[in-house]
């Protein structure tokens, strides 16, 4: 039922609106006053009910979107044994409240049928979602779902079950990461691939590109890592040789550390900032699988390497 009615609805919004590039002022703005009150709504069977309860304090269809992102992120845990075996997956927005799980597409689902109850438009974006693993592979079954939300005739990215936490060792723990939420496209396109390549909303890159890509941590999101150099997530190892580093950030990078995947430590490098630029080097001294680059003392990029 619910494909049907995104069906519908896209007829429906595509038939209305374009989809424009947007400069956004919506990622990084205060929601702290209704975070807060978002998280205070308790959980209810009844769709209608919840909708007003999160949106009842809310000034304008932005703040709605926030609510009942905030809430769904708060409430819903991500449900790892559905994760492997798919015969247990939940998609039904009644059924996930009840149980309080879901995966991707019962995250995504819940957000929609929320912010359709509150008659805020919201689209299902079908795509694949970057990993380590996957630097450099093809892309295989379409693996994830997030979704677009329109405020003011712009149409803007979030993703909800990303918003929520994240898994270690196959426990899923809640980690609220607002940053996804209305994240520009430029940074959400680091790690979602749409199907459909209208949803990249100016952010677009090709397949090849963003298979090659080196995997952006949620840190390297939320600190608006971009113009990365090298953008190629295969480093081809030569002992002796300097890779070089550079990349414009939000924030300021304090301290940066670099630790092959088969090093007990990482070893801190020097950083410095040149014209906006944040710029490092690293000697490859030892063949590892995998680099990991730290700033800050977060895991910010992953490398591979191939010799």
């Amino acid at each position: 039922m619910y494909r049907k009615m995104l069906t519908t609805l896209l007829v429906v919004l595509m038939g209305s609106f374009s989809l424009d590039v947007f400069a956004n002022e919506f990622w990084k703005k205060d929601y702290s006053r209704i975070d807060s009150l978002a998280k205070k709504v308790k959980p209810r069977n009844n769709i209608e009910k919840l909708t007003n309860n999160l949106t009842e304090y809310c000034t304008s269809d932005l703040e709605k979107y926030r609510s009942i992102f905030t809430w769904v992120a708060h409430n819903i845990e991500y449900d790892v044994e559905a994760l492997r075996k798919p015969a247990l997956r939940e998609t039904d927005p009644q059924k996930i409240i009840k149980r309080g799980k879901a995966v991707c597409a019962g995250y995504s689902r819940l957000f929609q049928a929320l912010c359709q109850q509150a008659n805020l438009p919201c689209v299902i974006v079908t795509g694949w979602a970057k990993d380590y693993y996957t630097i450099g592979k093809p892309l295989g079954k379409m693996d994830h779902d997030w979704n677009a939300i329109q405020v003011d005739g712009e149409w803007y990215l979030c993703d909800p079950t990303w918003g929520a936490g994240g898994t270690l060792d196959n426990i899923f723990t809640f980690n609220f990461q607002d940053f996804y939420f209305c994240t520009p496209p430029d940074l959400f396109s680091y790690d979602h691939f749409p199907a459909d390549k209208q949803w990249f909303l100016g952010g677009k890159v090709s397949e090849k590109r963003f298979v090659n890509y080196p995997f952006f941590y949620a840190s390297a999101v939320q600190m608006s890592i971009r113009e990365l150099s090298p953008d190629d997530g295969i480093l081809k190892f030569k002992k002796g040789d300097v890779i070089d580093f550079k990349f414009k950030s939000d924030i300021p990078i304090d301290r940066v550390s670099i630790k092959p995947s088969t090093a007990k430590i990482s070893e801190e490098v020097k950083a410095e900032t040149k014209d906006g630029y944040v710029e490092f080097h690293y000697e490859m001294k030892t063949y590892s699988p995998y680099l990991h680059i730290y700033l800050n003392s977060k895991g910010a990029l992953r490398y591979k390497m191939t010799k």
